[in-house]
């Protein structure tokens, strides 16, 4: 039996891309994007491979300013067949809103916003049942956010915590956060030195094994170091 969700869809602001079902099959996610100007430049390569003749070429350049492909999350409840609305203004104007998944119970979807200019990275969870949103972990940057080179997340779901990577003291760390409020339990990783990125995680030993610089006075800080640390901060 086909029951349909939406008729709001058009070409050029439509549903597409991956529909996240929640555990249970009692809601979903969907994600509607709406579609950039698309600027397109032609370049001229001069000594293609398998010709003596330039060859022209097409390709897909966004400019400052220009509008950009933006894809928002909208919120279904399955079993009664319709949308339950959202508040967008926490995600809007986004670079990304991406890295989605359900909880295990299926009650709670997060995701990542990256805001467009990356000066506001966001950890953000929508209630199944409500469609209320919290930001569980929020950062915020005068200059740029280095989301591609510094960031990490891993959602402990058994123990109700995640880990985050975070600069808001300055140095790039690790913090354990709660998983319900975002507030930070204690910094993982504290001292004036940097992580450069998590190499693995060990969830049975409460373990990470983290890349760090500069952890040694005095030593050049470019010399990358294997750190081994616990989720009780040692």
């Amino acid at each position: 039996t086909e029951t349909r969700l939406t008729t709001d869809g058009t070409a050029t602001d439509g549903y597409r891309g991956q529909v996240f079902v929640a555990p249970g099959e009692k809601h979903a996610i969907a994600m509607r994007t709406r579609s950039g100007q698309n600027r397109t430049i032609t370049l001229v390569e001069s000594s293609p491979a398998g010709q003596l003749q330039q060859a022209v070429k097409t390709i897909s350049y966004a400019k400052p300013g220009d509008a950009i492909d933006q894809s928002f999350p909208h919120l279904f409840d399955l079993a009664a067949g319709k949308e339950i609305p959202l508040e967008h203004s926490v995600w809007d104007n986004p670079w990304a809103n991406d890295h989605g998944a359900w909880s295990a119970d299926g009650t709670v979807f997060r995701f990542v916003h990256n805001r467009r200019g990356h000066q506001v990275l966001r950890l953000v969870a929508i209630e199944a049942a409500t469609g209320k949103a919290t930001v569980l972990a929020d950062e915020a940057s005068a200059t740029f956010i280095d989301y591609a080179h510094k960031f990490h997340l891993d959602i402990l779901e058994e123990s109700g915590r995640f880990i985050w990577m975070s600069e808001s003291d300055g140095w790039n760390h690790l913090q354990l956060r709660d998983l319900k409020t975002g507030r930070e339990i204690r910094c993982l990783t504290p001292g004036p030195w940097v992580v450069r990125s998590v190499v693995s995680t060990d969830r049975a030993k409460g373990e990470l094994l983290v890349r760090v610089m500069g952890i040694h006075p005095g030593q050049d800080p470019y010399h990358e170091h294997l750190v081994r640390v616990s989720f009780d901060g040692k």
